[in-house]
């Protein structure tokens, strides 16, 4: 009897001591068990938070700052179109005073005889302009005679003078406005060997649209010579030609040749030179 009573007393001792394990997590086989188990649910948690953390962190940082295959690429476009306009170089010769071919007072002329003649530079076109003048004159072999009837020796002269309006009738020499400059290395038949003598003048300030030069000269008077039966009825022509260029952006292989405040008789030669290149066939 109290045997037994005995070992019912050690089972419900062992009952209570298993059953405290299980409740404290103290030693015991079920407690160890579950105290592993929670264990291991907490670590999980914490691993699923922080993958969650760094996920949102890369969705964010994908959106403020365009990281990511996902992402658009910000763009944009511009553009401008210029539109130029070609500029031109346009002259005219004008010779308002000169009366005209047919007009009787250049017909049946006699030596010393004066007529007016006015050769001038406008510029029509929409550019500044550099111009060059190119007068050819007649020349026959004579003899001059003065006026007081002196005769001279028989030689090669030139028919007609160029002068000035101030110039009196008695002056029998040419004389040209200072605002034109003589280019003599540019003239031809200066030796009066053949039947013409040209003269090559360039304008010392470059013309504006719309302006116009002074004249190279005003009037032109026949010389006096010797009548001769060679040269009765003969017409003769005193030509003037007109020549421009643009005044702005004439190069040399030294830069730009200036044509601002007055151009230069060596500037003037160089750029005749150029247009004559440009322009000779």
């Amino acid at each position: 009897m109290r045997k037994n009573q005995i070992e019912r007393n050690n089972t419900e001792q062992a009952f209570r001591f298993q059953k405290k394990g299980n409740e404290t997590g103290e030693p015991g086989t079920n407690g160890k068990n579950q105290s592993a188990g929670r264990k291991g649910e907490q670590l999980k948690s914490k691993l699923l938070f922080s993958a969650a953390v760094i996920l949102l962190l890369l969705l964010i940082g994908g959106g403020l700052f365009g990281i990511g295959r996902a992402a658009a690429y910000l763009t944009d476009e511009a553009s401008v179109t210029n539109t130029f306009t070609i500029g031109n170089v346009e002259v005219e010769l004008e010779e308002t005073d000169w009366p005209g071919n047919e007009d009787p007072e250049v017909q049946n002329q006699v030596p010393f005889q004066e007529t007016e003649k006015n050769p001038t530079a406008s510029n029509t076109g929409s550019n500044a302009a550099v111009v060059f003048m190119k007068l050819t004159v007649p020349v026959r072999t004579l003899v001059p005679v003065s006026e007081d009837g002196t005769k001279g020796t028989r030689q090669a002269m030139e028919l007609y003078y160029m002068k000035l309006a101030e110039d009196a009738v008695t002056a029998h020499q040419n004389h040209f406005a200072d605002s034109w400059t003589e280019l003599v290395s540019q003239e031809e038949g200066t030796g009066l060997t053949g039947n013409t003598r040209t003269y090559v003048f360039g304008y010392t300030a470059a013309l504006a649209a719309g302006q116009s030069s002074r004249a190279l000269f005003d009037k032109v008077q026949l010389a006096g010579f010797m009548e001769d039966e060679a040269l009765a009825g003969e017409k003769l022509s005193v030509e003037v030609q007109l020549y421009a260029i643009q005044a702005d952006n004439i190069l040399e292989n030294t830069g730009e040749i200036s044509t601002d405040n007055g151009i230069t008789k060596e500037n003037l030669e160089k750029i005749y030179e150029i247009y004559i290149k440009q322009n000779n066939d």
